[in-house]
């Protein structure tokens, strides 16, 4: 492992990742890292593990055994959806991408459990391709902030058209926060 920066390394050998990045590591990663995301009171995006710790304490119980084990209903219920269509497709001889079919059910568990309101993306023709198409092409402006985190507020400044028409996938954000 050799220092690259005060905030950076590389690892010459892979199986040293695991001894830097674990649950419950001593080494913080950069602020700038999780800043592209622009929450910074957010649990997920706190760089400082202490602080981390302290949040995410707030949420240990929607994740606890039990609560985790009472979804098992709602888990039960897509992974049947998933299957019904996979019968479907098979008896008419099609294909279904089981990709998708997989990241769907996961994004519909999840949506229900976290908003109490499913996004049905096993109901869609394209098992969510658009939605998943959507947050790929999100993933540039991560890095785009990360290099110029100055930029973020700019960019949240303004006003909601401009964005509409600069960002395609920053569009479909809004298009699909006023359909939920």
């Amino acid at each position: 492992m050799v220092r690259i920066t005060p905030d950076e390394v590389h690892l010459s050998n892979p199986e040293h990742y695991d001894s830097i990045y674990h649950v419950g590591t001593r080494y913080s990663k950069d602020a700038r890292f999780y800043s592209a995301f622009g929450n910074p009171n957010s649990a997920f995006t706190t760089p400082s593990n202490n602080l981390h710790r302290i949040r995410r304490s707030g949420l240990n119980t929607f994740f606890s055994r039990k609560v985790v084990f009472d979804l098992e209903d709602v888990v039960q219920t897509k992974v049947t959806r998933l299957v019904e269509l996979m019968k479907r497709e098979l008896e008419a001889d099609l294909s279904i991408d089981l990709h998708y079919g997989f990241r769907a059910v996961s994004i519909d568990v999840i949506t229900d459990f976290a908003f109490g309101k499913s996004y049905n993306l096993l109901e869609k023709p394209d098992l969510g391709l658009q939605f998943f198409t959507m947050i790929h092409k999100l993933g540039p402006a991560a890095w785009f902030f990360r290099q110029w985190p100055w930029m973020r507020s700019i960019v949240f400044a303004a006003p909601e058209k401009i964005i509409r028409l600069v960002s395609e996938p920053l569009r479909e954000v809004f298009d699909m926060k006023e359909v939920r």
